[in-house]
């Protein structure tokens, strides 16, 4: 990346400061669903970004101010997280009905959805059910199955060591390995760390235990017509290589992203490639649609 590129990004939360508008809490009609809380940018075609595990909608920031001149970009914390009250009946299907939900309250016919990690599965979901409402769908370092034997029992003895050693020493072990440079993202580290509470231990246990419980979607994508955006890092050790490509010649037409010397974290690590890649799939999807 350029210098010139480089001086368009602050840092996170320096960042936030600057853009971030007042948030708004919709709370559905049904009682089943979540109340989310969500930010719009920008006019036009609708672009909407869902955060994943630890994280909320701030992760977004770098490249929020540089699509939202193009795109209206909504944002959506998840329950319990960011300004969203958490609902510990929140599954990632029932998640992906209250975005829908949200949708609808905005007038939103169709839109480009964006789910980053644990924002994927929730995309994913999404998918299964509101195929027809999707222009086109973007799984950022994420991907289509449901958890192998293997990765559900590091979930399970990920659960163990929060309830046993607590939150901080958690997120200490697990948010340094998302970044491909550890020393550079300290502060983005640091940040996401000092902005857990003692109480949010409960939300990312239950967040992994609905991880663990999702549902698999390889048939829901094989052959499916929505255009999908594969954003992977070279070097994300989070999600296993077998489950990243195995997925990437399922849909009838997909785009292939694979970003050097980044992890899993390609928003904060590659925002400037990342905003090109979501705004030439943006396009890419317009013009599908029109041609249908």
């Amino acid at each position: 990346m350029s210098v010139i590129e480089q001086s368009k990004f602050a840092p996170l939360y320096q960042l936030s400061s600057d853009i971030r508008t007042e948030s708004k809490i919709y709370v559905p009609v049904d009682k089943k669903l979540s109340a989310l809380s969500y930010e719009i940018a920008g006019e036009g075609d609708t672009l909407v970004l869902v955060h994943g595990f630890g994280f909320d909608s701030t992760i977004w920031n770098k490249i929020k101010p540089l699509l939202s001149p193009h795109y209206q970009v909504i944002t959506v914390d998840l329950p319990g997280f960011g300004n969203s009250p958490f609902d510990k009946n929140a599954s990632l299907d029932s998640i992906a009905k209250s975005i829908d939900a949200l949708m609808g309250h905005l007038e939103i016919p169709s839109l480009v959805l964006v789910g980053h990690s644990m924002g994927g599965y929730i995309a994913a979901a999404y998918h299964s059910r509101y195929s027809k409402k999707l222009s086109g769908i973007c799984l950022f370092h994420s991907h289509i199955y449901e958890d192998t034997d293997e990765k559900k029992l590091a979930r399970t003895k990920s659960i163990d060591f929060i309830e046993s050693r607590g939150l901080r020493p958690y997120l200490k072990e697990m948010l340094p390995e998302l970044f491909f440079d550890k020393m550079q993202n300290q502060q983005t580290i640091l940040q996401f760390t000092n902005k857990m509470k003692g109480s949010d231990a409960v939300v990312l246990t239950h967040y992994l235990n609905a991880m663990i419980e999702r549902n698999d979607y390889e048939e829901v994508f094989n052959k499916t017509e929505v255009p999908v955006l594969f954003i992977l890092g070279k070097a994300d050790t989070a999600i296993s290589a077998d489950h990243a490509y195995n997925q990437l010649l399922l849909p009838v037409t997909s785009k292939i992203c694979i970003l050097e010397n980044c992890a899993h974290m390609g928003m904060l690590e590659k925002p400037y490639q990342s905003y090109q890649q979501l705004r030439s799939f943006m396009h890419y999807c317009l013009s599908f649609e029109l041609s249908r």
